[in-house]
């Protein structure tokens, strides 16, 4: 296994997490072509086996929007998925399972092909599939739990409750703290949880940790979710390209 994960926002940034040092966050634009080569860089000189980039690389995306349904849903009918982005005219459809449940969503072509190309042991996952996994895990032993991911300016939360996923929430244009503490306490008034009996995770990526905790920590049971919960969600899905 390759000492690195990425998190990305396509078509905007990509981080780069060392396993060794998960505090020593590097961002890049990978859209420039200068930061692209040095992105390239930086990971083949981090990686432990320079020389064999096509093992396993998890790359976390904070990709909007989404749709998560029940399995039955056709997810070869591309046709909803267009409806997202109408700006994107060459993608993919990206699609995982679990438990019953299917998430799709488009994917620029040649953001996949940039990956790919330098590292063929890339692996995608949505962010919505990591915080469902974790959520659902951690509260599968009684009780209510929540996994909150940020990146930049997207947040995910998803809310679990003796093992059963209960709501998964991807919103973007966060500006501020408390845009993410409005919605999380709106996500758990609407399903009728309280505050004080909901243990929260929470992992961010680009953003302020400390400020955001202070926020957070006057209203809601929160604490730093365990890194590489992406890589423990990873076992448990099924993907398609």
């Amino acid at each position: 296994m390759n000492n690195i994960t990425f998190i990305a926002i396509p078509e905007k940034q990509i981080f780069v997490i060392r396993s060794d040092s998960p505090q020593d966050l590097q961002a890049f634009k990978i859209y420039s072509e200068k930061e692209k080569n040095h992105f390239i860089h930086i990971c083949r000189s981090i990686i432990f086996n320079p020389g064999h980039v096509s093992e396993r690389i998890p790359c976390l995306l904070f990709s909007q929007p989404m749709m998560l349904a029940p399995s039955g849903w056709d997810t070869a009918d591309t046709e909803a998925i267009k409806t997202f982005r109408p700006d994107l005219t060459e993608y993919d459809v990206l699609s995982h399972r679990l438990h019953g449940l299917v998430l799709t969503f488009p994917l620029e072509k040649k953001f996949i092909r940039f990956l790919r190309n330098e590292f063929t042991g890339i692996q995608f996952l949505h962010a919505s599939c990591a915080s469902i996994m974790h959520a659902s895990i951690a509260s599968s032993t009684g009780g209510a739990f929540g996994a909150l991911q940020i990146a930049d300016n997207i947040m995910d939360f998803s809310l679990a409750k003796d093992g059963k996923l209960i709501n998964n929430m991807l919103k973007g244009g966060i500006q501020k703290a408390e845009d993410v503490l409005y919605y999380v306490l709106n996500s758990l008034q609407q399903f009728g949880f309280d505050p004080e009996d909901t243990h929260i995770d929470i992992r961010c990526f680009g953003i302020d940790e400390k400020n955001l905790f202070h926020v957070l920590e006057n209203y809601l049971r929160v604490k730093k979710g365990p890194s590489g919960w992406e890589e423990a969600s990873m076992e448990h899905f099924l993907y398609t390209i």
